[in-house]
């Protein structure tokens, strides 16, 4: 049995070295794969770093291009509205020239207007009082007229009486003879 204990201590002697030599193997191989997984890990965070830098650096040209072309089409569209504007200012102006000429040829016809108005009035008036004056001579001649034609109406009635007075006269003569005659 003392063997058999000296057997057991050289063999649990013999199991701690070489648990203890496979442990360290397996360290030594656990931190080479670490190593290489480290590395591995670093290489490709260095990748996607890179890769991440150059879609980074891809994004800023390209937002520069954006903007650059964002500003050439500002730029072009401040210049179209510059010349729209232009062009409008000078619709503008020609409407005002326009408008102004037709407002003083306006003005003018209204004035011409006025002037004939005024000129067409005048003659009216003398037209009117030349007519007043024409009715009023014919009003006095007619007025003549009758005052003549009255008179001379009183004038034939006192004839008339005058010759019906000598008619009756005669005829109470002419029958005072007729009888006398006849009686005689």
């Amino acid at each position: 049995m003392e063997y058999l204990s000296i057997l057991l201590g050289l063999l649990s002697i013999f199991m701690a070295i070489f648990l203890s030599l496979r442990t360290n193997a397996l360290l030594k191989g656990e931190d080479k794969i670490a190593k290489q997984l480290i590395s591995e890990g670093k290489k490709r965070t260095e990748e996607i770093l890179e890769n991440t830098h150059r879609m980074i650096d891809e994004g800023n040209r390209r937002l520069k291009d954006m903007m650059e072309r964002t500003q050439q089409m500002i730029d072009d569209g401040n210049r179209r509205l510059e010349s729209m504007m232009e062009r409008t200012q000078q619709m503008i102006d020609d409407g005002n020239r326009r408008l102004e000429s037709m407002m003083e040829r306006t003005q003018q016809m209204i004035d011409d207007g006025n002037r004939r108005l005024e000129a067409g009035n005048k003659r009216v008036e003398e037209l009117i009082k030349s007519t007043q004056q024409m009715i009023d001579e014919g009003n006095k001649r007619v007025e003549r007229l009758i005052k003549e034609m009255s008179e001379m109406m009183d004038e034939s009635r006192r004839e008339t009486r005058e010759l019906i007075k000598y008619l009756a006269d005669l005829i109470v003569k002419e029958s005072e003879k007729t009888r006398e005659v006849v009686y005689k």
